[in-house]
């Protein structure tokens, strides 16, 4: 065999022949363990991922597929209507025109056709979403929740045509609508405003009764469906779900004293060179409040449009605070108007008892260990003689006060942690659960506390002045005439209310109030009857404090309050009080801060709400 003879085949076997023996060497058992557990992991997360998608999101994708060929455009619904006690509306729904951007043909736009879009849309419409970079404009759209972004609502019809001539499907004009509040700032922290909701359409409530009850207000928005060719072709629309509209909430209000009230204290206001104070007027009988006043306030028309406005901003930056809603949210030393729940302790602790007489000189003394020389004083308003409860509360005596509250000489008084208790047993330091957002709690510092914020021991300089309603202790105005009318009540404290009932469309009440009492003082009917005498004395006797209101066609009883503030350097001023005497059908409190006077500021503006109410309601006959 020569060496052309030779084939490639018979090379590579004849080598492999004489190879040495191969060996093989088997894979560790470990690697198979392995390969099995990844195995088993990577099908797992495989049937798990499809079963999310199928299962768990699959509604979602089914909904995704179909918006392919169709889309879904929102109904809204209309929000309920918000009335009076007598049927009076205080708010109602305009139908008016919103443009929408549709994010996802506004997607499918190249780059430079989204900037000419965008640009052109600019002209027309200076709306506050579209100003910044194209990327912002749509970064906060959730594309699984939202399809739509809310460029303006209310534009005018000459607006609304410019847009409709652009025939651009990534913009829409929908019809709409905007709360339209009726009265304005004198309603204004009774109702609150709305806004549009985080996502989508959906209007809320913001503040005020919409916040409240925004559940039952808002109703179901409805859908229209939409249907498209693959050339984006409409062929068809439908209403798929109809909106259902919102429940109407009846409240307690009087609209026509609330109205009243409101344009009296802001003219009481003006004329003391003041801007802000409250009033509030309830039945202590039932809790229905027929009207609750702040000021300063605000316009709640200026937030139900989307956007932003010079107005808006400067209401929010205002140091004067007109959002604020002062009647359940602000706190305050009550002054001398705690002066009956002091009466009230003393009474029935047996400290004092009705005919038993404090000397007010003007000026209480107390020796001064820590220097003689100089003993400690503390001031009557004015030197009133011989005082009992009935002229102490009359005349408003701070000393009389001060010995029931601290004792003095022989007579021993409350005491600090007493006085602590009747203050929390009496529910001031609670909310008194109105239907209103942002109620505040009472507030009372005791020597601990008083010691931990201030780095001085109690004193019964302390006592002294909680006893007067100053220093370490604070109130809302809403649970003060809440005490005060349940004095005048005999006893039963009930609780605050604005809803009276919520009819849904047919009609139905849905919802309905049930007053019921929050304190029951029925154990304090001896001690009430006294402290009644004591308010009425401070009308009826021409020393008292509110003897102006005597003048009135309806019996009053009255309590008047100066709280100082700031170092002394202001004075709050309050007064509270309840008509008829003898049987009440309002209580009322209004409240002027930094007033000039103190609580004879108050006193006319309280005497004339009494008269309108008396010659609009009581001698009407409406209720």
């Amino acid at each position: 065999m020569t060496d052309d003879d030779l084939h490639f085949e018979e090379a590579m076997f004849d080598g492999l022949a004489r190879a040495p023996e191969s060996l093989e060497l088997p894979l560790h058992h470990s690697v198979f363990v392995g390969a099995v557990i990844v195995s088993f992991f990577a099908v797992t997360a495989m049937f798990a991922r499809v079963g999310y998608l199928n299962i768990v999101r699959g509604d979602f994708y089914v909904a995704r597929a179909a918006g392919n060929v169709s889309k879904e455009t929102v109904l809204p619904a209309q929000r309920g209507v918000i009335v009076d006690r007598s049927g009076t509306p205080l708010v109602r729904n305009e139908p008016i025109f919103s443009v929408f951007l549709n994010v996802p043909e506004f997607l499918k736009k190249d780059p430079e056709a989204r900037l000419t879009f965008i640009e052109r849309l600019r002209e027309i419409l200076p709306s506050d979403e579209l100003q910044g970079d194209i990327g912002d404009i749509v970064a906060g759209v959730d594309l699984e929740r939202q399809l739509q972004l809310l460029l303006e609502q209310g534009v005018s019809v000459e607006t609304a045509i410019a847009l409709k001539g652009l025939n651009d499907p990534a913009v829409e004009i929908a019809n709409d609508y905007r709360r339209n509040y009726l009265y304005g700032s004198a309603f204004a922290h009774l109702l609150g405003y709305t806004g549009i909701g985080d996502v989508g359409r959906a209007i809320q409530g913001k503040d005020g009764l919409e916040a409240f009850y925004d559940a039952l207000l808002r109703g179901n928005d409805g859908y229209e469906r939409v249907m498209r060719d693959v050339h984006g072709n409409v062929l068809e629309k439908r209403v798929s779900v109809e909106p259902a509209p919102g429940d109407t909430l009846h409240t307690t209000i009087d609209a026509e004293l609330q109205q009243y009230f409101y344009d009296r204290m802001r003219q009481g206001l003006r004329e003391l060179g003041r801007s802000a104070g409250s009033g509030i007027i309830l039945n202590p009988k039932t809790g229905e409040i027929l009207s609750l006043v702040n000021l300063p306030s605000y316009d709640d028309n200026l937030f139900t449009l989307s956007g932003k406005n010079s107005e808006k901003s400067r209401l929010l930056r205002d140091v004067a605070h007109p959002l604020f809603n002062r009647a359940v949210s602000g706190v305050y030393s009550p002054g001398s108007t705690i002066k009956p729940m002091m009466a009230l302790a003393g009474l029935h602790e047996g400290v004092v008892d009705p005919t038993s007489s404090v000397f007010s000189s003007g000026v209480l003394e107390l020796a001064n260990p820590y220097d003689p020389a100089h003993p400690s004083k503390f001031l009557d308003w004015k030197a009133h003689g011989w005082v009992n409860l009935y002229s102490a509360l009359a005349r408003s005596s701070n000393i009389y006060f001060y010995v029931l509250g601290g004792g003095f000489g022989d007579k021993k008084g409350l005491g600090v942690a007493r006085i602590e208790s009747y203050w929390r047993n009496f529910g001031f330091a609670d909310r008194t659960g109105v239907d209103l957002p942002g109620e505040a709690s009472g507030i009372f510092y005791g020597p601990a506390e008083h010691e931990r914020r201030t780095g001085r021991p109690w004193r019964i300089g302390d006592t002294y002045n909680v006893s007067i309603g100053q220093g370490d202790m604070m109130v809302t105005p809403l649970r003060l005439i809440s005490f005060i009318g349940a004095i005048g009540a005999g006893g039963h404290q009930k609780q605050p209310y604005l809803m009276e009932e919520i009819r849904n469309a047919k009609g139905e009440a849905v919802e309905v109030a049930h007053p019921h009492d929050i304190r029951d003082f029925s154990d304090f009917v001896s001690e009430i009857h006294e402290v009644q005498q004591g308010m009425n004395a401070a009308v009826q006797k021409d020393y008292g404090t509110a003897h102006l209101l005597s003048s009135l066609p309806l019996s009053v009883a009255g309590k008047t309050g100066s709280a100082q503030i700031q170092n002394n350097t202001k004075v709050n001023a309050f007064f509270v009080g309840y008509a008829p005497a003898e049987d009440p059908e309002i209580a009322m409190l209004v409240l002027i801060e930094d007033a000039k006077e103190g609580s004879l500021n108050t006193i006319p503006i309280a005497k004339d709400v009494l008269q309108w109410y008396y010659e609009n309601r009581m001698a009407a006959g409406k209720k």
